[in-house]
């Protein structure tokens, strides 16, 4: 069985201290997949290099990352990502946010924070 699409959000009004473990398959077994939607997640970095060859829509809602080099290797490797939303948290573990995907037509970037100071975080695009 091919999944073409998957949306994961948990529960926004208990914030849980554990971090959600994502199958390490989801990262290099979802050859097909299309549309990937992860909201309220923390994701934990895995040593397999984050592979989506068909990914073609990517929506990442107030998601803690591992961290910087996480986020460079998760988008260098969706080659066909088309539409990329993300919306930042003030404590996302990542300094400065690098999108480099030569496919994108769309990006919709939003931080969702009290305060940020200078230098404290940035985005590459």
């Amino acid at each position: 069985m091919l999944v073409y699409g998957l949306q994961l959000r948990l529960n926004e009004s208990s914030p849980s201290t554990t971090p959600v473990m994502l199958p390490r398959s989801l990262y290099t077994g979802c050859t097909a997949l299309v549309t990937l939607k992860l909201k309220s997640v923390t994701l934990v970095d895995v040593s397999s290099l984050p592979s989506f060859p068909t990914l073609k829509a990517l929506s990442l809602l107030l998601v803690k990352f591992p961290g910087d080099a996480f986020v460079k290797r998760l988008f260098s490797n969706c080659h066909v990502l088309q539409y990329l939303e993300v919306g930042r948290l003030q404590n996302d573990n990542v300094t400065v946010f690098t999108v480099i995907v030569p496919s994108l037509k769309t990006l919709k970037l939003s931080r969702i924070s009290r305060k940020v100071k200078d230098g404290e975080h940035g985005s590459v695009i």
